[in-house]
């Protein structure tokens, strides 16, 4: 019976309810995050026993924001006079998007963080990134309601007479404004205090009661396998990648008593894997760590 697929869910909110993600862990291992309620993790179940299953949530409040900027594209090269506009944020945890509607721009709440960006003349088609806007987006990331996949918005406050123009999104989705944040952490993490939990899967066997060595373990191309063995039997040996997935598959002919078995990796990923090895008499899951190979 191959792998079986087992669904984890966790509840998480705090009073501002700007829980941006919350990653599962199953016996320490990470199978994965979910970024919106319900949140809800998979992983592929190799056969009955204990597993210690935790969910970490995570505030993004107080994330800290290392650089922030926009960066724009010049569409002509017209403008040699120098020229300057205020950059500000909308004081909104999720802005709606802009319309063509009068006061629609200026009816906006601004930030009270603001960042001044003179401007030299601009040659066509040169990328010209603001100044650094870390202040803005962290007044903006820190707002009560703020969570991850919120829209941010900036307005530009002309001061200067002399125009700039770049392309617009909607002219080229390539060459538009593009914003470009380099952030640390993602704010404060929750550890559910995880407890051993029994997952079945109906197996048709017993889960193996004797001693099982596997070695070297960390290893690369091959490690061995010894044990003993209560019957003389074919035996399968699956090797699995930590996300479930089937990487490798041996047969191999046990004797009643003690057994060294040779398994061979193949190429690929390294990370920790899950060795199997089954038949009617004997179920046996072990844990490998495989090296770059």
């Amino acid at each position: 019976m191959g792998p079986q697929q087992v669904t984890i869910t966790a509840a998480a909110s705090d009073p501002d309810g700007s829980i941006s993600q919350v990653a599962f862990f199953v016996d320490g291992i990470s199978i994965g995050t979910d970024n919106s309620a319900p949140y809800t993790a998979n992983f592929d179940l190799l056969s009955e026993g204990f597993y210690l299953l935790e969910a970490e949530a995570t505030d993004n409040m107080g994330a800290t924001i290392l650089s922030a900027r926009v960066i724009f594209k010049s569409s002509n090269g017209e403008g040699n006079t120098p020229s300057s506009t205020r950059i500000y944020g909308q004081a909104d945890p999720n802005p709606q998007t802009f319309v063509e509607q009068k006061f629609n721009i200026s009816n906006r709440p601004p930030t009270t963080n603001f960042v001044d960006w003179t401007l030299n003349a601009w040659l066509i088609d040169i990328d010209y990134p603001s100044p650094d806007l870390t202040t803005i987006v962290e007044e903006l990331v820190n707002q009560p309601g703020w969570q991850n996949g919120n829209a941010m918005a900036f307005i530009f406050d002309a001061t200067g007479s002399e125009r700039r123009k770049a392309y617009a999104y909607e002219e080229s989705q390539a060459e538009g404004p593009q914003l470009e944040i380099t952030y640390l952490g993602g704010g404060i993490a929750a550890r559910s205090s995880g407890q051993a939990t029994t997952i079945s899967t109906a197996p048709e066997v017993a889960p193996f009661k004797g001693e099982v060595r596997i070695y070297p373990n960390p290893t690369d191309y091959q490690f061995f396998i010894e044990l003993d063995s209560p019957v003389e039997k074919e035996v399968t040996i699956n090797l699995y990648d930590a996300a479930g997935r089937l990487v490798r598959t041996q047969e191999h002919a046990l004797v009643k008593g003690f057994n060294k078995i040779n398994f061979l990796t193949g190429n690929g990923q390294g990370g920790v894997h899950y060795i199997h090895l089954k038949n009617e008499e004997i179920s046996i899951l072990k844990k490998v760590i495989l090296l770059n190979r």
